[in-house]
């Protein structure tokens, strides 16, 4: 049984089949909340905005905090009521009074039978959590009849609310935005129909296990019944078998392929698609990361494919430079794959990075004999301050591990630099849906002065965002062009704060898009800017030479050499360099990148899948004997395998 949708959606990712779920919904006191009650208090001025719940860093109050802020610099007057309890209400305390808020007022948590009345005081709820399984407040306030501004992180989110009444509240933009509509009025109340009662949930319940009950006591009887006939002679087969008549038939099997992954990524899709022709794939993760908002419903894309999320944690980990957080990444420990993989039985592995799952892939590939590669994308620059620890465990899979995909040259050199023979490393690239960013696409936005500058990806500090607005400052003072960057992180304030500070003018901040909304964006742009100092590939890259218009790269990207000319290139590091490649990027315009150097996913595919076929069996031949038993067997005349082994015929029925 789950509480509502999204949590459906996870159970389904474990691999929980539908009709084995009773989908309901968390519920609270209807009579207790739609009763007529006093407010508890009297504020003013109206309207008020309501925050309830605890007082803590994922309930997501600080950025509320930042978005009323802003909303009463910009003239808008109302209240904010914050009810609740936790170990950060002195912080929150201190953050309301240095962002100058007025009109604030901070109550403790109160019991039940007083939320009714915590209701009636107020115009609004806000629910701006970071991470909530559900969220009840949404609930009491939708049947105490005030309208709900809710989190798109709430698990309540789409099940009770229009996309008008969601937000992300980590975008300040959007949130002030939908905030400031809700004061004006426009923010219309929930749907009611859309809350289930607790009757009906209860009722939903008992039926379901009454007919769990039923249909228990009917196979009970069923079985007694089949015994007795089949004891007595009373019948010539057992009851429910159906008469066949003898047959041979033979059907050939895909050889099992299993591709172990961190997260969905949804450039890769078309490249497992084209495994998933090719073998019977089963492609296992470890769940979505906390930092890709705009990666959503992506196990659907693959059809072709059983997509599994196995068990397991994320760690949050931030890599810091010079004190500062320079990257967020998290780290997948996910015993499940061992589990699936003893399942599901592939002929051939393949596991991305060297890490715990292709600890998993090595031990089932040295245990049960079958051939296992690993896909690599690290290079020399990324790569560069690993500890000590990490180095030896790098090491230990060059010498284990004979099999490795790279995706690109940088990466290949990585490899090589480990102790990795060349011969064992199929050199890949990064790809992407070429067919989606070649197509026709209007523009996202319509942004004034031309030319724009775009910047695509997270708003960390590894990407080197900062340093593009420091060139852009720059450039400005004898220049005309808008400057768009578009992504979410945790940068995202200091950035603006850090383009306010430098006067920029036409800059656009926006949050980060999904994937079919990308070929918008770019079409919305005539340059894109790529200035990380740290990145295996850089997507972004192949994403805009496939759309059309020219990049301006950092030398610290893994594809820079291979896919753009010297003229291309920058060091972002350098402000000199970086300003003066932009410069004539703006005023005398930059060649388009030869996109020829780009290998397509079919390309791609195909030398993965001749790759794999060269290590693989046959496929094995599925036969049906007259008594309606399967067996499974491979007839292989002699030859010489790869690597000059002599194979013998071998019959594995």
């Amino acid at each position: 049984m789950t509480y509502g949708l999204s949590a459906t959606e996870y159970l389904l990712h474990l691999g929980i089949k539908p009709e084995r779920i009773l989908q309901s919904q968390n519920a609270v006191d209807e009579k207790r909340f739609r009763t007529a009650a006093r407010p508890a208090w009297d504020i003013q001025p109206r309207p008020v905005v309501l925050y309830v719940g605890q007082l803590i860093e994922r309930k997501g109050i600080s950025l509320l905090l930042d978005a009323a802020a802003r909303l009463q610099q910009q003239g808008y007057e109302f209240s904010l009521l914050l009810v609740g309890n936790g170990r950060e209400k002195q912080a929150l305390e201190r953050r309301a009074h240095a962002l100058g808020l007025k009109n604030v007022h901070f109550r403790s948590a109160q019991p039940p039978e007083k939320m009714p009345a915590v209701y009636r005081s107020a115009d609004l709820l806000v629910f701006p959590t970071l991470e909530d399984v559900w969220g009840l407040v949404a609930n009491e306030a939708i049947l105490s009849g005030i309208p709900v501004l809710c989190s798109k992180y709430a698990g309540c989110a789409s099940e009770l609310f229009r996309p008008e009444a969601i937000f992300s509240p980590e975008d300040l933009d959007e949130f002030c935005e939908k905030l400031a509509a809700a004061l004006s009025g426009r923010l219309p109340k929930p749907d009611l129909r859309r809350l289930k009662t607790t009757n009906q949930l209860g009722r939903e319940l008992v039926q379901d296990v009454n007919t769990f009950i039923a249909a228990r006591m009917y196979h009970s009887e069923a079985q007694k019944v089949r015994i007795s006939a089949e004891t007595c002679r009373l019948t010539q087969e057992p009851i429910g078998q159906i008469v066949h008549e003898p047959s041979m038939s033979t059907a050939n099997r895909k050889l099992k392929l299993a591709l172990l992954t961190n997260m969905i990524a949804p450039y890769r899709l078309p490249l497992y698609s084209v495994l998933a022709d090719e073998f019977d794939l089963l492609l296992l993760h470890g769940g979505k990361e906390a930092n890709r908002d705009a990666w959503s419903d992506l196990e659907e894309a693959l059809p072709n494919a059983s997509v599994v999320r196995a068990w397991g944690w994320q760690i949050r980990h931030t890599k810091k430079l010079n004190g500062k957080a320079f990257d967020e990444k998290f780290i997948h420990v996910t015993p499940g794959f061992l589990w699936h993989l003893l399942f599901f039985r592939p002929d051939a592995i393949i596991s991305n990075e060297m890490g715990f799952r292709s600890v998993v892939a090595l031990a089932y590939g040295l245990f049960f004999s079958k051939p296992v590669w690993i896909w690599w994308e690290g290079t020399l620059h990324s790569e560069r301050g690993i500890g000590f620890s990490r180095k030896i465990l790098r090491k230990a899979f060059a010498a284990l591990a004979e099999r490795w995909v790279s995706f690109g040259q940088t990466s290949t050199e990585y490899l090589v630099h480990l102790g990795v023979k060349p011969e064992r490393i199929l050199q890949s690239q990064n790809a992407v849906d070429e067919e989606r960013f070649r197509a026709a696409a209007p523009p996202a936005w319509d942004i004034q002065p031309r030319p724009v500058v775009l910047y695509v990806g997270q708003l960390i500090e590894r990407k080197g965002v900062g340093l593009l607005l420091d060139a852009a400052a720059a450039l400005q003072q004898g220049n005309n062009f808008s400057l768009l960057v578009v992504g979410s992180g945790h940068e995202r304030p200091v950035l603006q704060r850090r383009a306010q500070t430098l006067g920029l003018k036409n800059v656009h901040f926006k949050p980060a898009q999904p994937p079919d909304k990308m070929p918008s964006v770019y079409r919305s742009a005539d340059l894109l800017v790529f200035p990380t100092l740290e990145d295996v590939w850089g997507l972004v890259a192949n994403e805009a030479i496939l759309s059309g218009i020219p990049v301006l790269c950092s030398k610290y990207a893994g594809c820079a050499g291979e896919l753009f000319a010297p003229e291309h290139l920058f060091a972002p590091d350098d402000l000199h360099e970086f300003s003066q490649k932009l410069g004539v990027a703006i005023s005398a315009g930059l060649s388009k990148a030869d996109p020829t150097r780009l290998k397509t996913t079919q390309q791609l595919g195909g030398e993965l899948v001749q790759q794999l076929r060269r290590w693989l069996p046959p496929a094995p031949t599925t036969v049906r004997n007259e008594s309606g038993v399967s067996s499974d067997s491979t007839i292989q005349s002699a030859h010489n395998g790869p690597g000059g082994t002599r194979q013998s015929v071998e019959d594995l029925s």
